[in-house]
């Protein structure tokens, strides 16, 4: 696992294409086999790891802008809005990742003994987290806001967008991110009329009007059963129950 990490870390901008939680990760094994040396080369690797994310996609507001294909969930309703190409939008999935490995980060620099880059990332994820609770909660949901320009995803308007609910909406759960008034909305993977079908849980809404809409792309994320979205759905279940923070 060491050598898969390190490798991953060499080289950013050539390995770390799609969005994951790959630190964050890293720290739930850390936490399993402790005997995994941490140093401050490695420290060091996942800073400028979680900088080169900030590089390429941070926006001036602080949150984080991705495109569903590049989150591994191309063709979705709210990030496909004509059918036809894919927009850029500030979603639960890679602000969800980036405050988990924030939050890593932080706690392997303690490890290490370096307080100063613990409390600087400790202070990125506890932002992320703010935000991520104040901007994408909307109407009982974390939605994800799509727009064609940067200047829109700055802006932020979240007001005048699709309202689409996606089981990406359940990620920040994945991480404690969500605030346990939140975790009424499990209910909805029970009902029929949203989430739930005779094959699992659905990507999308089945409620809404653009649920399996028609397109000749290969992967569609507008409403088919996914086990990467289950997984990470029954996760962030799993880790509501047992009440796990971060």
């Amino acid at each position: 696992m060491l050598d898969y990490i390190n490798f991953f870390l060499s080289a950013p901008k050539e390995y770390c294409v799609y969005s994951a939680w790959m630190l964050y990760a890293f720290w739930e094994l850390y936490k399993v086999v402790p005997s995994i040396e941490i140093n401050s080369e490695l420290l060091d690797k996942m800073c400028r790891y979680y900088e080169f994310w900030e590089d390429t996609h941070r926006l001036k507001n602080g949150l984080f802008w991705s495109i569903d294909g590049y989150d591994a969930m191309e063709f979705s309703i709210s990030g496909t809005p004509d059918k036809k190409h894919r927009i850029k939008g500030v979603r639960p999935t890679l602000n969800s990742y980036m405050c988990a490995d924030a939050f890593a980060i932080s706690e392997f620099a303690k490890i290490v003994g370096d307080l100063e880059i613990s409390q600087k990332y400790l202070q990125k994820h506890e932002f992320l987290k703010k935000e991520i609770n104040e901007k994408l909660w909307k109407d009982g949901f974390y939605r994800a806001f799509h727009y064609e320009t940067i200047e829109e995803l700055e802006a932020l308007d979240t007001s005048n967008t699709s309202l689409v609910r996606e089981e990406i909406g359940y990620i920040p759960w994945m991480f404690g991110i969500a605030p346990k008034e939140y975790n009424g909305v499990f209910d909805l993977l029970l009902d029929e009329n949203v989430f739930a079908c005779e094959y699992g849980i659905t990507t999308a809404d089945k409620s809404h009007p653009d649920f399996l809409y028609e397109s000749t792309h290969e992967c569609l994320w507008n409403g088919y059963v996914w086990p990467f979205a289950t997984s990470q759905t029954l996760s962030a279940l799993i880790y509501t129950i047992k009440n796990i923070k971060i």
